[in-house]
């Protein structure tokens, strides 16, 4: 309603108006051609960043995508932690709160893989340093992890059952689409295309039962990772480092496991947690060092 009054004013009078603030309302759609960031540079200097001009993102499909999901403080952020879900940002934000950093760090959900690397983009053009946290299937999604995907096998009982039994199956009905074009034009090549990606969706892997060589190559390439300021979780999901009785999918569990001090308090002691906490270590002394 203000921003609105903003805008009428400044075509009745001719006047232009610039509104410095931290409220992140004053950005959307309508608005970003006309929104600078202030920031300070690794030599203190004070830049100034038109979100505009970002030539290598699709600014308007982003700003919708972040005020759709309620992630506007990022602007305001010294650094973002990007993560997958909610339970990762309740549970993260609360190891995070332990360290009552001076720094002002957004722990933000990005609602599936594929939005990482928008979101890391669109902070990287903003010069707000950023880093992802994400579950161990993120391997097979990152860059220059042949060897690592290799590791990974096949589900066919799941294609079966979600592609194939599946009447609503979307990917289900394009394969038999696909395969009618095949034996027509006798060209497979989009075929195979959707085939590979039908089963990159179902790749899975036992932690359980890898070799020490393969847990030797997994552990280096998530500590290459970190160089990217990519953070990947060992053991699996972040439910797989709760406590036993809050191992669900269920927000509420991780709800319930840090409001409670005793269960919170003994689940500080675990390997598990030491995992999560020294990931928040790491990524605040990264961005301390910055300045």
């Amino acid at each position: 309603m203000l921003l609105e009054l903003f805008i009428e004013l400044s075509k009745l009078t001719g006047n232009q108006f610039i509104i410095s603030t931290h409220s992140p309302v004053f950005i959307n759609e309508k608005t970003y051609n006309h929104v600078f960031r202030i920031y300070k540079d690794h030599e203190n200097v004070s830049r100034a960043i038109t979100i505009k001009d970002m030539p290598e993102v699709k600014v308007k499909d982003l700003l919708q995508l972040i005020n759709t999901t309620n992630n506007e403080k990022i602007y305001f952020a010294d650094a973002v932690i990007l993560v997958e879900g909610i339970t990762d940002r309740i549970v993260f934000q609360k190891i995070l709160d332990d360290f009552n950093s001076d720094k002002n760090i957004e722990i933000i959900e990005v609602r599936g893989k594929s939005n990482r690397k928008k979101f890391r983009k669109f902070l990287d053009e903003l010069k707000i340093p950023n880093f992802f946290i994400g579950d161990f299937d993120v391997i097979t999604n990152l860059d220059g992890s042949e060897e690592i995907k290799g590791i990974f096998k096949t589900n066919e009982e799941k294609i079966y059952k979600d592609v194939i039994k599946n009447k609503g199956s979307k990917d289900g009905k394009e394969l038999v689409h696909q395969l009618e074009k095949a034996v027509e034009n006798c060209d497979c090549g989009e075929l195979k295309e959707l085939w590979e990606y039908i089963k990159y969706l179902r790749k899975e892997i036992d932690l359980e039962k890898l070799e020490d060589k393969e847990k030797e190559k997994i552990n280096n390439f998530i500590e290459s990772k970190k160089s990217e300021n990519i953070y990947i979780l060992s053991k699996g999901e972040i439910e797989d480092y709760l406590p036993e009785e809050y191992k669900t999918k269920d927000v509420e569990n991780a709800i319930r496991l840090i409001n409670s001090s005793e269960d919170y308090n003994k689940w500080k002691e675990t390997l598990e947690y030491k995992e999560l906490e020294n990931l928040i270590i790491e990524i605040i002394n990264k961005i301390t060092s910055r300045g």
